[in-house]
């Protein structure tokens, strides 16, 4: 059986019991792991492109919406920790989603990369180490600079043909980057391009980082990472696409509907997400507005060089 097959067959057999509610949580923990494993081995890489191809093909093909998330999140949970090996699958299924430009699937990811970010946030403003024991920043840190990596390495691509490109010979040079994946993402899947931008904020900044400043993070001036230049440039696209879009076809046009994402509503069409031990609606009630978290850049970037 090859591993597509398998992990075809892993899928059924978890949807499967996921429909049973007598299902015991030792078998549930088994089917889970099957989806991502070739006879109980890791794969090789052959291997990890035919289950991401196999997963992607699954999702989009899955018309029942709760099913979907359910067994989306039970794969690639957001309500406990998450292995190394499955947040690899993660990254890598973002970012084939992001460039074959498949929506379903990146709106998937984007709640499960939106909750993670507001579990950060929630725990801050309720002062509560204990709150949400999962929580991790680490997992939001490797997730977004794992996928950036991802895109900006895409061969033949301008964002990558001059690795020692400087934010100001990027802006001189006017737009060379717009056939990279990244910069459709807001018409692709509009709540990928918030959840994105949430989490590109949070890891990357100018001291006094977000990180450090809303989640009560003490971070060094040393430790702070940087943004790209190029994921600048790109987050910048988004934004005069979504000014142009507002001033000629309020309210019409995808570029501007990720920067109004109603998140709590967004979690309550599926019921298996709130329950009494984890409520995800109330969790999104924690996000910060984009223009908050952009803040931080626009602010502390001029300031460095001023300072200097």
């Amino acid at each position: 059986m090859s591993a597509s097959e398998a992990c075809k067959k892993s899928l059924v057999t978890l949807e499967s019991y996921l429909r049973d509610e007598h299902t015991n949580s030792e078998t549930l923990k088994f089917s889970v792991n099957s989806v991502l494993t070739v006879d109980g081995k890791k794969p090789s890489p052959l291997e990890e492109v035919e289950i991401l191809d196999t997963i992607a093909t699954y999702i989009m093909l899955k018309n029942e919406e709760d099913v979907k998330y359910r067994l989306f999140f039970e794969v690639f949970p957001v309500d406990k920790d998450i292995s190394a090996d499955c947040l690899y699958f993660l990254i890598k299924l973002s970012s084939l989603a992001i460039c074959l430009g498949l929506s379903p699937v990146l709106e998937i990811v984007s709640l499960w990369l939106k909750v993670r970010v507001c579990q950060l946030y929630a725990s801050s403003a309720l002062q509560s180490a204990n709150y949400l024991p999962y929580i991790s920043y680490e997992i939001i840190e490797e997730f977004v600079t794992a996928l950036t990596s991802d895109m900006l390495s895409i061969q033949g691509s301008p964002l990558t043909s001059n690795p020692t490109l400087s934010k100001n010979d990027i802006i001189q040079s006017g737009d060379p980057n717009k056939d990279n994946p990244l910069y459709i993402i807001p018409s692709v899947s509009p709540a990928f391009a918030d959840a994105f931008l949430s989490g590109v904020s949070l890891v990357y900044g100018f001291y006094p980082s977000l990180k450090s400043s809303v989640c009560n993070f003490t971070v060094t001036h040393e430790a702070t990472k940087i943004p790209p230049p190029q994921i600048i440039l790109c987050i910048s696209h988004w934004l005069r696409l979504s000014r142009i879009s507002k001033q000629h076809q309020p309210g019409t046009n995808p570029f501007s509907s990720w920067t109004s994402i109603d998140w709590p509503s967004a979690a309550r069409r599926h019921k298996f997400l709130n329950h009494p031990r984890f409520s995800i609606d109330q969790i999104l009630m924690f996000q910060p507005p984009p223009p908050l978290c952009l803040i931080w850049w626009t602010i502390f970037e001029p300031l460095r060089h001023i300072m200097r």
